[in-house]
């Protein structure tokens, strides 16, 4: 559960995410538009954790909620247990691709953010 104060980075971090994500559905395919989307929840949340002092994954986990395919799933597991059981390996393997893309997202933005970041100065607002 997260704290009063963690709200607004954990509101900032999920707009980010789903505006990023809003502009690169249309234009990219599923995992690129993911991964995109991954990067900017990554570097929004770990930017406003340097600044705030708080960790990232209170951050970061509301951002890729908004990301997740939770029904995707939950399909997989419906068509598996139908006699259809190649749509449910289908849907088992768009499941693992949106993973590794969510992955490589934050994985990149972990990477970008400390080299940003060797300028810039923190606050304190304790």
């Amino acid at each position: 559960m997260a704290r009063f104060e963690q709200w607004p980075g954990m509101t900032l971090t999920a707009l980010a995410g789903y505006v990023v994500s809003c502009f690169t559905d249309p234009r990219f395919s599923l995992s690129t538009s993911a991964t995109i989307s991954a990067f900017a929840i990554g570097i929004t949340g770990n930017t406003y954790s340097y600044y705030t002092g708080e960790l990232p994954l209170a951050m970061i986990i509301s951002g890729i909620n908004i990301l997740v395919p939770g029904g995707i799933g939950v399909q997989a597991f419906a068509n598996m247990l139908k006699e259809n059981g190649t749509s449910g390996f289908g849907f088992v393997f768009e499941m693992v691709v949106a993973a590794m893309s969510l992955t490589i997202g934050l994985l990149f933005a972990k990477i970008a953010t400390p080299i940003a970041m060797q300028t810039a100065r923190p606050l304190n607002f304790h």
